[in-house]
C-alpha cells in the first residue's frame, strides 16, 4: 500500500526540481540543499503550506539564497489558515452572501439551491466543492480545504 505521504515527498524531490532546472545550466552546487528542501517538505506534511505554496516557495529557492523555506512563507504570507473559528464566521458569511448556491431559510434561491444543499448533505463532492471554492477565493487561496469542508458541513446539517 502507497503513503499519499511518501508520493507527495517523491514528487517534490524529483519533479519540482528537475521544473527548476528544466533549461537551465548548473554548474557547481544545486542552490537548493537538502536541508532547505527538508524544510519545506515538513512545512507541507504539517499542513502549514499548500502544495502550490510549497512550488512557490521552492522557485523562490532556487533563485536566492540566504533565506529558509519558513522565512519565505512568512514573507509571502501563504501560511494556510486553519483557525477553526475565524473559518466558521467566513463560511457562515459566505452561505448568506451566496443564496443562489445555498437555500436561505426564508426559501431564496430556487429548486437549483434547494438541490445543492440536498447534494452537500448527501456528501457529494462536487456540491460542496463549489462552496470550500467560494471560500478559499474569499481567502486568496490560504484556507485549508479540509477545515473548510468540515465546517460547511457541520454548518450545513444544522
Amino acid at each position: 500500500m502507497r503513503s499519499r505521504r511518501g508520493e507527495q515527498r517523491v514528487h517534490a524531490a524529483r519533479g519540482e526540481p528537475e521544473r527548476g532546472i528544466s533549461g537551465k545550466a548548473v554548474h557547481g552546487p544545486a542552490p537548493v540543499t537538502p536541508s532547505a528542501l527538508a524544510e519545506l517538505l515538513d512545512l507541507l506534511d504539517r499542513k502549514a503550506i499548500s502544495s502550490s505554496a510549497a512550488k512557490q516557495v521552492f522557485e523562490e529557492l532556487w533563485r536566492s539564497k540566504g533565506k529558509t523555506p519558513a522565512q519565505m512563507v512568512a514573507e509571502k504570507k501563504l501560511e494556510l489558515v486553519q483557525d477553526a473559528e475565524a473559518l466558521e464566521q467566513l463560511c457562515r458569511s459566505m452561505l448568506e452572501a451566496h443564496p443562489q448556491v445555498v437555500i436561505s431559510p426564508s426559501g431564496e434561491g430556487g429548486l437549483h439551491a434547494q438541490r445543492q444543499v440536498t447534494d452537500v448533505k448527501k456528501g457529494n463532492p462536487r456540491a460542496i466543492n463549489k462552496l470550500i471554492g467560494l471560500v478559499r477565493r474569499a481567502t486568496l487561496g490560504r484556507a485549508d480545504p479540509t477545515v473548510i469542508k468540515e465546517v460547511l458541513e457541520r454548518q450545513l446539517s444544522s
